[in-house]
């Protein structure tokens, strides 16, 4: 019975001293986190205070931009007054921790530490930002640490609407689910609607939502995918009448990275995709896509790139370009590649595919840099490339009329004035029949129904359109 007792009553001991325990282990790990996201030089985060107790904790943060970013963009800018207004914008934020086992208060159950975050409420900016769009905190987020290591968390910003005077505006609230775990990161982002409206402008968002699910790792490189997709977002001015003045709907950007087996090179893809714009009743386009995908890219190279460039001029390129050339070549070593697909676009006069697709072979570069290239004809040499196109006829008219009327020399009419607008025109025509015929007539473009195609190829550096050899000038 005594060992019993005894052994409940060391339960007991460690179940009390666990919370204490666990707040000095957040308050370490608080700290230790803060000096990491201060490494990215974009943001600054400052602990201005740490309360520290049995059951719970409490800090005080404020949120800032880098120095290293603030320098850029004075560097940039060149404007000081500037970079000291933004140096002294920050976001305080109030942080409490509860500590577990046992969590006990609005985060409660069984988990190591329950996390609530909110923008401070007794900073006085953020009261007056409350209290004008009559919400009960700004942002809210919310989690919870699992003894298996995983980090279940949840944010908010609350639903508002308000007018003033003549504006009136609406926002249903963004809402934000995700996990992390020991090296992966998963979360979704959800807003309904935004919407702003007054005599002169009527702006409406809707059904905007981003994913993502990737590793954390240290560097830039963080392999895995995410996406973002706007449903639609419409501007009208409404003493124009109900035309929009820009519409787009079905909007998104994906992106996917992926490393090979050794982790030392890695693919990137991102494809941007667009069901249809308009700019008022001038111009529409629809069925947009644009994939690039870079492959086979140094990792090591790259961050070291990100790296260099965050913390550089960016004013001054050419230093850039001359201090960052080692990493540069380090990844023409690795033959990269760079691939454009899909490539699609549909407008009044019809459609337009096409894909591009570039190999730079490193072992063809004798002193295995870039430099190489001043020399023209070996730069051919070691680039593999092959593109095709299909285009409708009449848009490959149109714009084939766009380029020879900027090309159309100034030319004077018998008297001595501009020629007739409709002269010109006649003009712009025969020069565009006559050298679309010469490119069919010679192979370089084919005809097939109301399109336009061409397949054009570069390999060991002899330049060939739909397999018939074309001489190059060098």
């Amino acid at each position: 019975m005594r060992k019993l007792l005894v052994a409940i009553g060391i339960v007991l001991a460690l179940v009390m001293a666990m919370p204490f325990v666990v707040g000095i282990i957040a308050e370490g790990t608080v700290r230790a986190r803060l000096d990491a996201m201060n490494e990215s030089r974009l943001i600054a985060l400052r602990v201005d205070d740490y309360d520290r107790g049995w059951l719970r904790s409490r800090t005080r943060l404020e949120l800032g931009l880098g120095e290293s970013y603030l320098s850029q963009i004075e560097a940039i800018a060149q404007q000081p007054e500037v970079t000291e207004l933004l140096r002294s914008v920050a976001l305080p934020v109030i942080v409490e921790f509860t500590h577990g086992p046992i969590l006990v208060g609005e985060i409660s159950g069984f988990g190591f530490l329950g996390v609530k975050a909110i923008a401070d409420p007794d900073s006085p900016p953020i009261q007056l930002a409350e209290e004008l769009l009559g919400v009960p905190y700004l942002f809210e987020f919310r989690g919870q640490s699992e003894f298996g290591g995983g980090f279940d968390f949840s944010g908010e910003i609350p639903e508002f609407d308000g007018a003033f005077g003549d504006l009136s505006y609406a926002f249903s609230g963004l809402d934000l689910v995700g996990v992390a775990t020991l090296g992966h990161l998963e979360f979704e982002a959800v807003l309904d609607e935004a919407s702003l409206q007054s005599p002169f402008v009527s702006a409406v968002l809707e059904s905007m939502r981003m994913t993502s699910d990737s590793e954390l790792r240290a560097g830039s490189i963080a392999p895995g995918t995410s996406e973002a997709t706007l449903g639609r977002l419409i501007v009208i001015n409404p003493s124009l009448g109900a035309t929009p003045m820009f519409a787009a709907e079905n909007l998104s950007i994906g992106s996917t990275v992926s490393e090979n087996v050794e982790a030392t090179h890695f693919d990137t893809e991102v494809i941007y995709r667009l069901g249809r714009m308009a700019i008022g009743g001038a111009f529409e386009i629809s069925d947009a896509a644009l994939g690039l995908r870079a492959s086979h890219l140094d990792i090591g190279a790259v961050n070291e790139i990100i790296e260099a460039a965050s913390s550089m001029q960016m004013s001054n390129a050419a230093t850039m370009v001359e201090r960052l050339m080692p990493q540069i070549d380090r990844i023409a070593a690795g033959s990269p590649e760079l691939t454009i697909d899909p490539l699609r676009f549909s407008v009044a006069e019809g459609s337009f595919n096409g894909r591009l697709h570039l190999r730079l072979d490193g072992t063809a570069l004798p002193t295995g840099s870039l430099n190489d290239f001043r020399n023209l004809g070996l730069a051919l040499r070691s680039i593999d490339a092959d593109a095709e196109i299909t285009a409708a006829k009449p848009l490959v008219e149109r714009f084939a009329r766009l380029v020879a009327a900027q090309d159309m020399p100034a030319m004077s009419g018998p008297d001595g004035g501009p020629l007739p607008p409709e002269q010109v025109a006649a003009m712009v025509d025969a020069e565009v029949a006559q050298t679309l015929g010469v490119l069919t007539t010679f192979g370089l473009l084919r005809v097939s129904g109301n399109d336009f195609s061409s397949a054009v190829a570069l390999k060991d550096g002899a330049l060939t359109a739909n397999g018939q050899p074309v001489p190059l000038p060098f």
